[in-house]
């Protein structure tokens, strides 16, 4: 079995400007369905690393084992954050976050940044706070 070219591989592991959400801070529960996230900085470093505008449509996207789910992101904060009110109902457990360009496909051409992961409970089985802070 042959090994896929190097070009592809470097393409795939590209890097994104990292971002942060709301729901990291200690004393936090991230509830699917209910929780909403705000990407701290995103749309700010969006604008200097991929020169997007306010008019550019941004999605949040989560990652949670084999699904996918895309949630149209608005600008908050005094245009530095992409915020989603509510999260999607994906499965409890680790989900990556992160922000798109396209409504349908996630790809290198059009993330700008991320990912992060959210510790996500479903409704009715959070743990009880305080909640440890992350890490």
């Amino acid at each position: 079995m042959r090994s896929p070219p190097l070009l592809l591989l470097t393409t795939a592991l590209q890097s994104y400007p990292s971002i942060n959400t709301d729901p990291h801070k200690a004393n936090s529960i991230t509830r699917a369905d209910r929780s909403s996230v705000t990407f701290q900085g995103a749309f700010s470093t969006a604008q200097k690393t991929n020169n997007l505008t306010a008019s550019t449509q941004v999605y949040a996207v989560f990652l949670s084992g084999l699904q996918k789910f895309l949630v149209p992101a608005y600008i908050t904060n005094g245009n530095a954050d992409y915020k989603i009110d509510r999260i999607p109902a994906v499965d409890a457990g680790q989900v990556y976050a992160i922000l798109s360009t396209s409504p349908t496909s996630v790809d290198v051409r059009n993330s700008i940044t991320g990912p992060t992961i959210l510790q996500v409970y479903p409704m009715g089985k959070a743990p009880a706070i305080p909640v440890p802070p992350c890490l």
